[in-house]
């Protein structure tokens, strides 16, 4: 089989005014009116890799900070670092944008609350199976 192309496909954009752009659309270098610089491409490549560090050096503190309880066996301080990240992160997304942070505080405190309630009314349940089975077994001396 025979790979050589015997053919050439121009290409052409052509702007709102009809006249045709120079610029070739398939070459990734050139961006805007401008072609990059090597020193653009370093600054690119500096800035990539800036944000990939970052990007892991927040996840293994995430991770770290959610596996607190779990290495030093302190479970209370554990929910604390949790209620304090979940507040920390309302507080950054009503500072980004005070709308939406707002509607996902709400949102997020309303789940919370019906959580809350669920969970009270599960243990609650529980508790009273548990008291009932107790003064059956003090009555009568014995399980049933």
């Amino acid at each position: 089989m025979n790979s050589k192309v015997d053919h050439v496909i121009e290409v052409r954009a052509v702007n709102e005014e009809g006249e045709v752009n120079k610029k070739n659309p398939f070459n990734p270098s050139e961006i805007g009116d401008r072609k990059l610089e090597p020193k653009d491409n370093d600054q690119v490549k500096t800035a990539a890799i800036t944000t990939t560090l970052q990007q892991a050096g927040k996840s293994m503190f995430l991770q770290g900070l959610g596996s607190y309880g779990t290495l030093t066996g302190d479970y209370l301080t554990q929910n604390k670092i949790n209620q304090a990240s979940s507040i920390a992160l309302k507080l950054a997304a009503i500072a980004i944008n005070p709308v939406a942070g707002l509607i996902y505080a709400g949102v997020d405190a309303a789940t919370q609350g019906a959580m809350y309630f669920i969970n009270k009314e599960i243990h609650d349940t529980r508790a009273a199976a548990m008291r009932e089975r107790r003064g059956i077994i003090a009555k009568s001396g014995g399980r049933l």
